[in-house]
C-alpha cells in the first residue's frame, strides 16, 4: 500500500464509479485514503501523499445523511403530535442517536437511574453494550 501512486488511486476511484457505487460512498472511501497516505507522509513512510490531488466526486448536498436540526425538529414535532408511542421512537433515534434495529431491541426493563439521570441500556453494533442517556421525562 505504501507504494501506491496518484494513478492507482484514480483508478481504483473510476472502478468504484464503474460499479455505480454512491457519489457519497466514493468521497468517504477515497478521504479515508487521503488521511492514511497523509500520515503515511508526515510519518516519514512515503515521501509524498499520493492520494493528496486525486479526483474526488462532486457530493450534492441531497447525499448528506441523516437530517439537519430544523428537519429533525419538525420530525420529533410531528411525532410528538401523533401519539406518545411515535415520540419516543423518534426521540430515541433523533436525540439519542440510535441505529433503528437498537430502538427495535429496546425494553422499559432497559431503563435505569445512574446519578440522577434516566439512562437506557442498549446492545449496540458488534454486540457492544452502552448506556445512553434518555431525553424522556417523567416520574421516576
Amino acid at each position: 500500500m505504501l507504494e501506491a501512486t496518484r494513478t492507482h488511486l484514480e483508478l481504483y476511484r473510476t472502478s468504484k464509479e464503474e460499479r455505480k457505487l454512491a457519489a457519497s460512498t466514493i468521497d468517504r472511501g477515497q478521504s479515508t485514503a487521503c488521511g492514511f497516505y497523509r500520515f503515511a507522509h508526515i510519518d516519514g513512510r512515503i515521501a509524498s501523499n499520493p492520494a493528496q490531488y486525486v479526483r474526488r466526486p462532486t457530493v450534492h448536498p441531497s447525499e448528506r445523511r441523516g437530517l439537519d436540526r430544523g428537519e429533525l425538529g419538525r420530525f420529533l414535532f410531528a411525532a410528538e403530535r401523533f401519539d406518545h408511542a411515535h415520540a419516543a421512537v423518534t426521540v430515541l433515534l433523533g436525540l439519542n442517536g440510535l441505529r433503528v434495529s437498537e430502538a427495535c431491541e429496546t425494553n422499559v426493563e432497559d431503563m435505569a437511574f445512574e446519578r440522577g439521570h434516566r439512562v437506557l441500556r442498549i446492545i449496540g453494533k458488534g454486540n457492544k453494550k452502552r448506556r445512553t442517556q434518555s431525553w424522556f421525562s417523567g416520574p421516576r
